[in-house]
């Protein structure tokens, strides 16, 4: 959808995944997509990303463990 002076704009979308619900909200101009829902204890728990070192193993599955 065009909005004002051509700038692209987009409305925000629902996305459902199993029992959770998340809003997405995009900001075209910067290219921005923000997730946003119920926020989780155990992420409120969890460090910062700021403070976990770059060098943290990642661990990729060829299959979803």
């Amino acid at each position: 959808m065009k909005g004002v002076m051509g700038q692209v704009r987009a409305d925000p979308m629902i996305l459902k995944s199993g029992d959770e619900t998340y809003t997405l909200k995009f900001e075209c101009r910067p290219c921005e997509m923000h997730v946003m829902g119920k926020m989780k204890k155990h992420i409120l728990k969890s460090p910062p990303p700021s403070e976990i070192p770059a060098s943290a193993p990642m661990t990729f599955f060829k299959q979803r463990p």
